[in-house]
């Protein structure tokens, strides 16, 4: 979790059994994580749909198979450049639409394979 990975959690079914009526080793186990993870954080915990997990993995095995290029010049702005076509996060823009996380920006940039795209540094 603090590493921000969106690998989905999976759990077998015997797992949610409870053991005194109230708590199973998934409650446990999830109560434990929490309890850790809001005495070092204090970022929100967020939980996507499996669609959108599945999306994010694809564009990044195509970011970690295919270089990408950006270059900040002496105006502001960055020119990203990949070879193959993909989306890239980058974290304080927010070109069109973005979300924020911890109040950081993640604005998604789509590269069409060769073509450059532009954009200002906030």
């Amino acid at each position: 979790m603090l590493r921000g990975e969106i690998y989905p959690s999976m759990f077998h079914q015997s797992n949610f059994w409870r053991y005194d009526g109230a708590h199973s080793i998934f409650t446990d186990l999830v109560d434990r994580t929490f309890q850790k993870f809001t005495a070092l954080s204090n970022l929100p915990v967020l939980s996507l749909p499996q669609s959108v997990i599945g999306q994010r993995m694809e564009d990044r095995l195509r970011r970690e198979t295919s270089p990408i290029q950006a270059t900040i010049d002496t105006s502001n702005q960055i020119t990203f450049t990949s070879a193959v076509a993909l989306t890239v996060p980058v974290t304080g823009i927010c070109p069109a639409s973005c979300e924020t996380y911890g109040g950081q920006h993640i604005g998604r940039l789509t590269l069409d394979a060769g073509q450059p795209v532009v954009v200002p540094v906030n």
